[in-house]
């Protein structure tokens, strides 16, 4: 009797810490992400470009539904078309030529998170903080010619504007606003489905992220 009594005392122990109000959480997500950079001082240039996205973070909750959020986040390289202008022996003054810019871009970002409902199942969320863009740029120009109008008499060499050059790669921080909404949907009390939309607003950087991944409480 002693011995039964003892095992129900220690199955209730376990079922009261399960039950608890978890103080922590961590998560790791995929997505897609989009990213606006700085535009370039030429002409031309694509706005956007897109790769995907891979975060993991981890929280601490404060009460059932505030909690404070650090995410670290990882992008794939990038690329998006510019335009230069360039000034060169024997072309026209400030001559066209295209470029190709990637873009590697890392994000760091602390958030205040507001967890809605009581459900244990479904948990909306939304939140905001700040955050700094660590984003690596490197450029691939090609090489470029003129050619000169032939005419009867002659038809001249095409002209080489630009070698085929790399430039980079160099890396620049930049602090942002972070903030956007998701979905906690519980698959057991401790582990969690994720699904968020996530925007990003810098002071020369425009990013926006779907992402959706998995999580524990503890």
């Amino acid at each position: 009797m002693r011995r039964t009594l003892s095992i129900f005392a220690v199955l209730l122990a376990i079922s009261g810490v399960a039950e608890a109000q978890p103080s922590w959480d961590v998560a790791v997500s995929i997505g897609t992400f989009g990213v606006s950079p700085q535009a370039p001082r030429e002409a031309y240039s694509d706005d956007w470009y897109f790769d995907g996205r891979y975060a993991v973070s981890i929280g601490k909750y404060w009460t059932e539904h505030i909690k404070t959020e650090i995410e670290f986040a990882h992008s794939g390289e990038g690329s998006r078309y510019v335009q230069r202008f360039v000034d060169a022996p024997g072309v026209p003054p400030h001559y066209s030529i295209p470029a190709e810019e990637y873009n590697r871009l890392q994000q760091l970002s602390g958030r205040l998170v507001y967890q809605f409902l009581d459900n244990q199942w479904v948990h909306p969320y939304v939140f905001g903080g700040v955050g700094i863009d660590i984003n690596r740029r490197r450029t691939e120009i090609p090489p470029n010619f003129f050619y000169p109008p032939a005419t009867p008499q002659s038809r001249p060499s095409p002209v080489l504007v630009t070698p085929q050059t790399i430039e980079g790669a160099d890396t620049a921080w930049r602090p942002a606003v972070v903030f956007g909404t998701g979905a906690k949907m519980y698959m057991t009390p401790r582990s969690f489905f994720n699904a968020a939309a996530i925007t990003s607003l810098g002071d020369s950087t425009h990013t926006w992220s779907l992402l959706a991944g998995f999580g524990v409480d503890f």
